[in-house]
């Protein structure tokens, strides 16, 4: 934390002043992308701190050349004494090309997000070697955790193959068509684990403006939320199946990554979408978008259990505050309970006002029953 609040200067041999943690990466040749990942991680508080010190991790670092110099150039971004005011990555970058196997190489552009999903992992790996003592491995345990949440992923698959042949090779393939429904679609929830949150973008316009010129749409980030955590299916066919999945998010981590997808391959060339996303500097809130669970709030639990069992409570309904005075004895994390779309409505009319709160209530019959 005082690391993040140091606003003062210092100075190179030059008399040059740089802002520790904000120091320039030379360019070594496309590798642009390699001097961003670092950037971002060298500002990920509980990553930093830790390699900051190199003693909780010397033991590992011993054995792992990619996690020595990882931990010296995090220490030469937020160091006051430096040479020159820019650093050079070039040690870092030759060791990452070489355990990559050229995946990731100077004169090479990369892909930042598959970058860091790479760099993440290996470094894990490497600071679980069996080589390194109980006390540091219990240090490093928790430096990831900062940056992993949990998302719920529902797939339904429907095969479109046909023949013997093709439907053997989709059960070699782990598909077990004895689980299906009378609709051909097999289910299957299971809880998985990221490091980074991957969002789709909307498609460019094809058409022109008036001048001629390509249209670049402005998307604010929370569309993009919306369309990929509001519960809806996003479907996706191939030759062997159509697939269709539904997001929901469980957890968040202490440090959310959003990775925008914006380049897709062709059979020919890889097309970027110009597209720009807006997004709050500060203050970003995403508990819309987590999956509502009450057995995580006792109060919640214990408002529940107190929900009236006969809807006849509605009939009492004649105005706005009548709603809110439901709403509030039924529960106050309206946020958790997606109820606050209902309560945006402009028609305040008392029909409008009984069928929101028969909504409500609904909506907390159902959870009392599942």
């Amino acid at each position: 934390m005082l690391l993040d609040a140091n606003t003062t200067l210092a100075r190179d041999v030059h008399n040059v002043t740089y802002l520790p943690g904000y120091v320039g990466l030379n360019n070594l040749g496309s590798t642009d992308g390699i001097n961003a990942i670092l950037h971002i991680l060298s500002h990920i508080t509980p990553l930093r701190d830790f390699f900051l010190q190199p003693h909780l991790f010397e033991t590992a670092a011993a054995e792992s050349k990619l996690l020595r110099e990882f931990g010296l150039i995090m220490r030469k971004l937020w160091s006051p004494n430096n040479f020159k005011s820019t650093i050079s990555p070039q040690e870092f970058v030759q060791t990452l090309s070489v355990d990559s196997q050229r995946r990731f190489a100077i004169g090479k552009r990369c892909e930042a997000a598959d970058l860091l999903i790479w760099l993440l992992h290996r470094l894990q790996k490497s600071l679980e070697l069996k080589g390194a003592v109980k006390r540091q491995r219990k240090e490093s345990k928790g430096v990831f955790e900062c940056l992993q949440g949990s998302v719920e992923v529902t797939s339904e698959t429907k095969v479109l193959v046909d023949g013997f042949v093709e439907q053997q090779l989709l059960e070699k393939s782990g598909f077990d068509a004895s689980v299906v429904d009378a609709d051909g679609w097999r289910k299957d929830v299971k809880n998985s684990s990221f490091l980074l949150l991957t969002l789709d973008i909307p498609p460019c316009p094809l058409f022109r403006d008036s001048h001629g010129g390509l249209v670049i749409p402005h998307v604010p980030l929370f569309q993009l939320l919306q369309r990929k955590f509001n519960g809806e299916w996003i479907d996706s066919v191939t030759k062997q199946a159509h697939v269709r999945r539904q997001y929901k998010l469980l957890s968040l981590p202490q440090t959310l990554i959003f990775h925008l997808s914006r380049f897709t391959k062709n059979n020919f060339s890889m097309e970027k979408n110009p597209t720009i996303v807006t997004f709050p500097v500060k203050n970003l809130e995403l508990r819309d978008y987590l999956k509502a669970d009450p057995s995580e709030s006792p109060e919640l639990s214990r408002l529940l259990e107190s929900c009236p069992k006969e809807v006849s409570v509605i009939d009492s309904i004649d105005n706005a505050t009548d709603l809110v005075d439901l709403i509030r004895k039924l529960g106050n994390d309206l946020h958790r309970l997606e109820l606050e779309h209902l309560m945006k409505s402009k028609d305040d009319s008392v029909y409008n006002l009984r069928l929101v709160a028969r909504r409500a209530v609904e909506f907390f019959l159902s959870l009392m029953t599942t």
